[in-house]
C-alpha cells in the first residue's frame, strides 16, 4: 500500500497491514531536519576556504554531514591533507553560523511546530539525536522555543561512536524507555539513515542537501518534509485505530 504524496511507498519494516507496528517514539536528527542550518554550514565552509586560501570541495562538505567531529577531521585531512588544519576551518565556519543565527534566529524547517504538536497530542515520546555538540543543540532548541517537546536530548559529544554507528539511536531509544523497533528516526543524511537501520529503528528519509545513494535510501520511507512525516503517522494512526477495540487511546491503553 502507498501513502498519497508527500510520502512514497512504505518499505522496510514500516508497513500498513496485518503486521503494522505502532510508532511510540520519534527520534529527530537536528541540522537539515528540524533546522535549515545545512545551508548556513555550506556558506561557512566557503568562507573558511576563502579566508585560509584554499577551496573546500562540495563533495567533502557532503561527506561530513551527520558525522562526528573526529570523523569530520579524518575526512578533511583525507581530502585536503594535514597541512590544512580542520580545527582552523571549523572555527571560521562555526563563527559564521553563530553570527548569522544571533542576528536572524535559528531557521526552522517547515512543519516543525505542527509535527511536534501532533506528537504531543498523540502521546508519543520525542528525542533529539544530533552529531552537533550539546551546547549548540541546547541553544538551538531554546532559541526556537521547542525544547519542551523533547523527552530526551543526545548530542555527538556524549556518544563514543558517531553515525553511521548505531550508538546514538540506541541511546535515544533507551532514554525514551522504548525498544528501538518502536521508534522511527527522521534523518536527512546517509550516515544517519545507516545508523538508524543498524540500531533496529525505522528510518524515515527527509531529503535536504545531502547526497544519499539509492541503496541507503532504500532502507527508509521517504517523506517530502516534516508535513510528510506527520501524514505518515496520521495514516498509521487511522489504520491502527480501525484495528483496535473501541475505547482504547492512541497508545493502545484503556481509557
Amino acid at each position: 500500500m502507498s501513502f498519497a504524496q508527500p510520502c512514497d511507498t512504505i518499505k522496510g519494516n514500516h508497513r500498513i497491514g496485518r503486521d503494522a507496528k505502532m510508532t511510540r517514539g520519534v527520534i529527530f536528527d537536528m541540522d537539515g531536519v528540524l533546522f535549515d542550518t545545512e545551508r548556513l554550514a555550506v556558506e561557512g565552509w566557503k568562507r573558511a576556504g576563502q579566508a585560509l586560501g584554499y577551496s573546500i570541495p562540495p563533495a567533502l562538505m557532503d561527506r561530513m554531514r551527520g558525522r562526528s567531529v573526529e570523523d569530520c577531521r579524518t575526512l578533511f585531512e583525507e581530502f585536503l591533507g594535514k597541512e590544512h588544519p580542520y580545527a582552523e576551518a571549523r572555527a571560521i565556519r562555526q563563527s559564521y553560523v553563530r553570527g548569522w543565527i544571533a542576528e536572524h534566529g535559528v531557521p526552522l524547517k517547515p512543519g516543525v511546530r505542527e509535527l511536534l504538536g501532533y506528537l504531543k497530542q498523540t502521546q508519543r515520546k520525542v528525542a533529539l539525536a544530533t552529531s552537533s555538540g550539546h551546547e549548540v543543540a541546547q541553544r538551538y532548541l531554546q532559541s526556537a522555543e521547542i525544547k519542551e517537546f523533547f523527552d530526551c536530548i543526545l548530542s555527538g559529544d556524549l556518544i563514543e561512536r558517531g553515525k553511521p554507528e548505531p550508538d546514538i539511536f540506541l541511546a535515544a531509544a533507551q532514554g525514551l524507555g522504548l525498544p528501538p523497533g518502536d521508534c522511527i528516526v527522521v534523518e536527512d543524511s546517509s550516515a544517519g539513515l545507516l545508523a538508524a537501520h543498524r540500531a533496529g529503528c525505522r528510518p524515515v528519509f527527509v531529503p535536504d542537501l545531502c547526497c544519499v545513494d539509492a541503496q541507503t535510501a532504500s532502507l527508509a520511507v521517504r517523506c517530502e518534509g516534516l508535513f510528510g512525516v506527520q501524514l505518515l503517522l496520521e495514516q498509521e494512526d487511522q489504520y491502527l485505530d480501525r484495528r483496535e477495540p473501541h475505547g482504547k487511546n492512541q497508545l493502545g491503553q484503556q481509557e
